[in-house]
């Protein structure tokens, strides 16, 4: 289905995703192909962060960079402490992120890099390209990382699916995607209405319905779903699944869903 690239020691490269944490009380996961390991958010504490990457069998030890995908507290409370153990023990680890969200981060962060979305550069093994998301954040991106022929699209916290976003995946071979809530169960839940309607708005956040929408689109290429970011008030783990492989199997798609949970870490090599 697609070609794996050997590594310096004559091994297939293999791309392995470790969601750490996932949903309002802190997001972070790891995104390694062979050296090249890369964080996408640090919205957990510098020990939890170590824990989990730990339980894994990862750890912090030659991270190549931080990708932020937007100043949200429950994305980049970490960011801070874990930056700067990095920098006292020597790593130069460059935390990348748009140009707004580079506005928001403390001007002592050490080596904050803004970077242009689409604008595709390497890190390290790993291929990576920014793409703008809808969400009620200043500059907010998804990340698409490649490497030996496989993709994986990161896309948390957005609230609709533009085309140029659905571009990027429905081309992935893993997709790590938010299915933060079910549309009916939001409508008659305990939220405000104002925060309903932020939640349901296309800067808001994807429900069940829409991310299984996208899924029923799928080329065939995807090997593994992971659905992110699940609310503990206005969503259910069971109906997000149901909802996301009942479309891949009306599509014929043999996708394996997965669910990342708040925080216990999911591990997965393909």
């Amino acid at each position: 289905m697609y070609g794996l690239r050997k590594g310096r020691d004559g091994v297939p490269l293999r791309m392995k995703l470790v969601s750490l944490g996932s949903g309002s009380t802190g997001n972070c996961l790891l995104v390694r192909a062979g050296d090249t390991k890369i964080l996408v958010d640090a919205g957990l504490s510098l020990a939890d962060t170590q824990r989990r990457l730990a339980a894994a069998g990862e750890s912090l030890a030659g991270l190549s960079a931080i990708c932020v995908t937007h100043e949200h507290t429950d994305h980049v409370a970490g960011l801070e402490v874990l930056a700067r153990h990095l920098y006292r023990s020597g790593a130069v680890v460059p935390i990348l992120c748009s140009p707004g969200t580079a506005a928001k981060l403390p001007r002592s962060f050490p080596n904050v890099k803004a970077v242009e979305p689409d604008e595709e550069f390497n890190v390290g093994a790993i291929e990576v390209e920014p793409f703008p998301v809808p969400h009620d954040a200043v500059q907010p991106f998804g990340w698409l990382f490649s490497a030996a022929g496989i993709k994986a699209a990161v896309a948390i916290d957005l609230g609709s699916i533009p085309p140029m976003v659905a571009f990027r995946l429905l081309r992935s071979h893993l997709l790590f995607v938010e299915s933060n809530h079910d549309a009916d169960m939001l409508r008659v839940g305990p939220y405000h209405w104002r925060l309903k309607e932020r939640v349901a708005a296309p800067t808001g956040h994807l429900s069940n319905e829409t991310v299984a929408g996208l899924l029923a689109r799928l080329d065939g290429e995807t090997q593994h779903v992971i659905l992110a970011h699940l609310s503990v008030t206005n969503n259910v783990p069971e109906l997000a699944r149901m909802a996301a492989e009942q479309a891949l199997q009306g599509a014929g798609l043999p996708a394996l869903v997965h669910l990342a949970g708040a925080s216990e870490p999911l591990s997965i090599t393909f």
